[in-house]
């Protein structure tokens, strides 16, 4: 056999291994969780960070309320110029366990969630953004795993409800399926997760402080801050949280420039604190993320062909078996939503990848402080 193909080979079977141990850790995750799950559910408090979302935060509220135990409280911090602040007057009036701030000391979402929480005296708060969907399976069954005492807090899965499966919103189903496996799962590292559907205690939060002001990406900034304190959260495969995904192919590259860009901004910091093992991490997913080019720059300093010849086949085999088994055990839509991203969009996503990391490392080194908004569908 060709050494090309006994490369593929490798590669393939390598990625399809890690694509299976990531699933399997996920289910064993759920099983343990559920397992602990018995016991009186303590108190919820459900915190919105708001700022012009009169299309969705109606039906988000009132999804809260009808799938909530009773007593839930639903802080709202909004900063809004639209609508919005008429219609949470609105809602306040209908809910006495709405509580609406509206603070002009108070300016962008790290502020907006501090805020919220010195408002906070229940047991467990719930994250959630202003286009979040939730039903009582969804509620009953994430809060009931607190029953667990030992239990600081969770991640919970979630799902597109966008009424227009663009192709965008196609792709982001093939790039959500890969962090189900490699990022929130936590197998290569401690686990990673998105604010919206974020489980915590509320004494978790007053122990790892606040966020910080100024950050693009307060999910990772308390994740920092929970990993500095020894506390991880789990994620869990039960009921899903649903979501509106990014419409156009401009959102979606704009939106992921702003995560990276803020990611390796908390990852700078922490540098300049002294945790060196965040250099580790760049370095490793730079090598990753650019491995092609290394190989490249590998081959012409050597002189040889070997380095592209043997091993880049088998790098792209195991890219293309983990994300598409990866995908595959999320269940897609249609078979031809499965041959769309297996055939476009795992090449269009690591070109993706590869140029918003390049540009948010530049923006990090600037400081770059900008954050890009997503349109939302009215629902």
């Amino acid at each position: 056999m060709e050494p090309a193909l006994i490369s593929a080979a490798v590669g393939a079977a390598w990625g399809a291994g890690i694509a299976l141990a990531g699933h399997l850790k996920n289910q064993l995750t759920k099983k343990r969780l559920l397992d602990r799950s018995d016991g009186d559910p303590p108190t919820l408090a459900v915190v919105i960070a708001s700022r012009n979302e009169e299309a969705v935060i109606e039906n988000t509220i009132r999804r809260v309320f009808s799938s909530s135990p009773p007593g839930t409280r639903v802080i709202v911090v909004d900063e809004s110029t639209d609508s919005t602040p008429d219609i949470l007057a609105r809602l306040a009036q209908e809910y006495p366990d709405l509580v609406v701030i509206r603070d002009p000391q108070v300016r962008g979402k790290p502020a907006a969630l501090n805020r919220a929480l010195k408002e906070v005296r229940e047991e467990v708060v719930l994250f959630l953004d202003a286009d979040a969907r939730v039903d009582k399976e969804y509620m009953e069954t994430c809060l009931s795993l607190f029953a667990d005492p030992e239990l600081p807090a969770v991640f919970t899965d979630f799902e597109a409800y966008n009424v227009h499966r663009t192709v965008p919103v196609v792709f982001q189903d093939l790039f959500f399926s890969f962090s189900r496996i490699f990022v929130f799962s936590g197998l290569f590292w401690w686990p990673m997760f998105m604010n919206s559907g974020m489980w915590i205690r509320r004494e978790v939060l007053e122990r790892v402080g606040e966020f910080r002001p100024g950050s693009l990406v307060d999910d990772f900034d308390l994740g920092i801050r929970m990993a500095r304190a020894g506390i991880y959260a789990r994620y869990f495969v039960g009921p899903r949280l649903k979501i509106q995904y990014a419409l156009t192919l401009k959102d979606i590259f704009l939106q992921h420039a702003r995560w990276y860009t803020g990611g390796i901004e908390e990852m700078f910091h922490e540098i300049r604190r002294g945790s060196f093992s965040y250099v580790v991490l760049m370095a490793g997913l730079a090598c990753v993320v650019y491995f092609p080019q290394i190989l490249m720059i590998a081959s012409a300093a050597t002189l040889s062909p070997a380095p592209l010849a043997l091993v880049l086949p088998g790098a792209a085999a195991a890219l293309y078996s983990a994300v598409g088994i990866g995908y595959l055990l999320s269940r897609p839509s249609t078979l031809q939503e499965v041959a769309l991203n297996l055939m476009v969009g795992v090449p269009a996503w690591y070109l993706m990848l590869q140029t918003s990391i390049a540009l948010s490392f530049f923006r990090a080194l600037m400081g770059y402080q900008g954050w890009y908004r997503v349109r939302r569908e009215r629902a």
